[in-house]
C-alpha cells in the first residue's frame, strides 16, 4: 500500500507540473518579434543649404544659406519657415530677425508649392517654385523669382541639421 501511495503522490506530481506549463507558448524555437509603431519623420528643424541661380547680373554657386523649418499645427502638409542668407541663422542685410519667409506645401515627398518672400534691405524679392525630398530627407526646390539682382532661375538645397 505504501508503494502505491508514492505512485500515487508521483503521478499527481507530475500531473501538476504538466498542467502548470503554458500551451500558448507560441514554439519557443522561434525568436518573438515586438511589434513597433511607425515613426513619422518631422520636418521642423534647422537645414543648412545652399542657393543655386542664374540672372543677367549674377551667377550663385553654392551660396550658404540657412533656415528655421516649422511644420504648421493646422495644416501637416504645410512647413513655414525663416531664412537667412547666412549658415548661422542670423540675418544678413534684413532689419528683421532674418532674411525672409518660405512657405512649402507638401505631397508626400513632392513639394507642390514653394513661395519664398525676401526681405533683405534694398532687394526685396519673390520667389515661387517646386520639388521634391530626396531619400535622405533633403530638399531640393526648383524655383523662379526676381528681386534687385534681376529675374533668378535655379535651386536650393536643404539638409537638416
Amino acid at each position: 500500500m505504501k508503494t502505491h501511495l508514492t505512485h500515487f503522490t508521483w503521478i499527481i506530481c507530475l500531473c501538476i507540473c504538466l498542467f502548470s506549463c503554458s500551451s500558448d507558448d507560441n514554439n519557443n524555437d522561434e525568436p518573438q518579434q515586438m511589434e513597433e509603431d511607425p515613426v513619422e519623420a518631422s520636418f521642423t528643424g534647422n537645414y543648412l543649404g545652399t542657393w543655386n541661380s542664374v540672372t543677367p547680373t549674377i551667377t550663385y554657386t553654392d551660396f550658404a544659406i540657412s533656415a528655421r523649418f516649422v511644420e504648421s499645427a493646422s495644416n501637416p502638409n504645410r512647413i513655414n519657415a525663416e531664412f537667412f542668407a547666412t549658415p548661422n541663422y542670423t540675418s544678413c542685410c534684413s532689419t528683421n530677425a532674418n532674411d525672409g519667409t518660405m512657405i512649402i506645401n507638401l505631397d508626400g515627398d513632392t513639394i507642390t508649392s514653394f513661395i519664398f518672400t525676401d526681405t533683405i534691405v534694398d532687394c526685396e524679392g519673390n520667389f515661387s517654385g517646386d520639388g521634391m525630398i530626396d531619400a535622405n530627407g533633403n530638399f531640393i526646390i526648383d524655383f523662379t523669382g526676381n528681386d534687385c539682382d534681376g529675374d533668378h532661375v535655379g535651386q536650393l538645397l536643404f539638409i537638416k541639421q
